[in-house]
């Protein structure tokens, strides 16, 4: 095998391994990074390698580690008041239906710091559909940081609590939105005028590792160098095993 065999094999490998990402709308991408301290602050280098959405005056950042999504979010709101909150809703099965399913999960926090969970409940008649019902909070922990002029909030999320295995390609369905009491309003991504967005999966957008899959990846320079490394003992090899059989 020439040298220039060898190398083209594993930039390929490179490649194949680190794929190519992309963000279409409507589409966030959790990439992978190391897990952030989660305090309530947006620490300066925490989130630098996080997808995110920007929406009205909040921005929403998204990455993982393999073991636990991570979301953040940093709202402007000078309006200050306990009872705004910040929203993740989750279709986990992203099966993408007009009404609640078994498989959505909304997780809520509260400006002054209060964690709600809600998974859905079904009624039998008349109504025959699912709605949402007070839940015990598990699987996930957030916090918070308010100021007068801000707040922020940490999420950080089991990959068992949204069924997520390390190292599949599943898509979740996700929302997210943050309310401000002094105005009465909601704010969404994707953006949605439904009032009764909350209840239809099928209107929220995707959640994706993309070609990362959910495990933590490489950036494909640093896999080029790492093979380069990994390369040169063989190269050395190739070299000496063809001026002995000269």
């Amino acid at each position: 095998m020439s040298l220039i065999s060898v190398g083209l094999m594993l930039l390929c490998l490179s490649v194949i391994v680190t794929g190519v990402s992309g963000n279409p709308a409507n589409e966030i991408v959790a990439k992978p990074s190391l897990a952030p301290t989660i305090d309530g602050v947006i620490g300066s280098a925490e989130w630098t390698t996080a997808s995110n959405v920007t929406f009205n005056q909040t921005t929403v950042y998204v990455m993982q580690n393999g073991l636990d999504l991570f979301v953040a979010f940093n709202i402007s709101d000078n309006t200050e008041n306990s009872q705004d909150t910040c929203t993740i809703f989750f279709d986990v099965e992203h099966d993408g239906s007009s009404e609640l399913q078994a498989d959505d999960l909304e997780l809520v926090i509260e400006r002054d710091g209060n964690l709600t969970e809600l998974k859905t409940t079904y009624f039998g008649p008349p109504h025959n559909k699912y709605f949402w019902t007070i839940a015990t909070v598990s699987g996930w922990t957030a916090e918070v940081n308010s100021s007068s002029t801000l707040w922020q909030v940490e999420y950080n999320i089991t990959y068992s609590k949204i069924n997520v295995t390390a190292g599949s390609t599943k898509i979740l369905g996700v929302e997210f939105q943050s309310y401000d009491v002094a105005s009465s309003t909601s704010y969404t991504w994707p953006h949605t005028d439904d009032p009764l967005f909350s209840f239809k999966p099928n209107i929220w957008g995707n959640m994706t590792p993309n070609d990362f899959n959910w495990i933590p990846e490489f950036s494909n320079p640093l896999i080029q160098i790492m093979a380069f490394i990994v390369t040169l003992p063989i190269l050395f090899y190739v070299k000496a095993h063809k001026k002995i059989h000269k």
